[in-house]
């Protein structure tokens, strides 16, 4: 049966990787190839047209990067009573003096949905944004996913370190030990403090990024509860991740999977994709060495602990994944 699945879930990436290789990446839009890919996560979901309709966001998944919320933007969209663009905006952080009629417009195939919401994963590292939020729609409802701060810094670096060479000659370790952003990127008690301090508490919601390995499906489902919509919707992205989970230890089945997605010929999303859908364990490890000098960034967690009110085993980790 394992087989089975396996087999099922690469056929059309397969298809799609022979397409790529031939140069025929016009055939990726033939009916059971890109759609098959990408149906099943929620990635591209097809709405009708219908007249345009102004309306106002009633959520927006504000960051932080690198923190799944590709992944959780997916998992949304999903849902029937949901609607959001797969654009990124960035209007409340660097876009925002082209005014609000611009970023309106960026919802305007919306159908009715029950809601609608935006993703732009920037939006928690940047002070003005709940201001902004707060003042287009004071009812407005915000997610925040938090990864544990070494981690998510690995990974930030290891997606620039893909197209900069210097970067990438750099190393992980000296890049950070220069003064990269990184760092700044992954201290967070203070922008959880900044986003508290503007956003009522029943509309703000934080969630810990190692929380949806767990189990993926209730992870949804608990943003769906605190969005008010239907929880007990299955949302084919989530259950696709609780499928790939089987296969987490199966090194076979991770090379395989990325040696088509991460194919230099393959579409930029492949890459985005993969490492939305790869499950932490299957990524490479970093030293504990260097998790350990690099901890020493972040003296902030007792406060970040203090801001939500919960525990978060992040000193006790052991490895680092991209």
């Amino acid at each position: 049966m394992a087989l089975y699945t396996v087999s099922r879930l690469l056929s059309p990436l397969i298809k799609a990787t022979r397409l790529i290789s031939h140069g025929n990446v016009a055939g990726l839009l033939e009916v059971h190839v890109l759609p098959t890919i990408i149906k099943p996560i929620g990635i591209c979901s097809v709405k009708g047209v219908s007249e345009m309709k102004v309306v106002k966001p009633d959520f927006i998944v504000a960051g932080g990067m690198r923190c799944a919320t590709g992944w959780i933007r997916q998992c949304l969209r999903d849902h029937p009573n949901i609607y959001m663009p797969q654009r990124e905006p960035h209007y409340f952080n660097r876009n925002y003096e082209k005014g609000v009629d611009w970023y309106l417009e960026l919802f305007s195939s919306y159908e009715g949905e029950k809601l609608a919401g935006e993703k732009t994963a920037s939006y928690f590292h940047y002070r003005d944004s709940p201001f902004r939020m707060i003042d287009m729609n004071p009812d407005v409802k915000v997610i925040v996913c938090l990864r544990d701060p070494v981690e998510r810094m690995f990974s930030h670096y290891s997606m620039h370190a893909q197209t900069d060479e210097t970067l990438r000659n750099q190393g992980f370790l000296e890049s950070i030990n220069s003064g990269s952003d990184f760092v700044n990127w992954s201290r967070y008690a203070e922008q959880v403090e900044n986003f508290k301090d503007h956003i009522p508490e029943k509309n703000l919601r934080f969630v810990i990024y190692e929380d949806k390995d767990i189990d993926p499906t209730l992870f949804i489902q608990d943003l769906y509860t605190f969005l008010g919509v239907n929880p007990l919707y299955k949302s084919p992205s989530a259950e696709l991740r609780t499928k790939l989970g089987q296969f987490e230890h199966n090194h076979w089945f991770w090379r395989t999977l990325s040696t088509i997605m991460l194919h230099p010929r393959a579409p930029l999303f492949f890459r985005q994709l993969y490492t939305e859908i790869r499950p932490s364990s299957s990524a490479s490890a970093i030293d504990e060495e260097i998790y350990k000098e690099l901890s020493i960034y972040f003296d902030d967690l007792p406060l970040l602990e203090e801001l939500l009110g919960r525990k978060l085993d992040w000193r006790t980790r052991k490895y680092v994944t991209a």
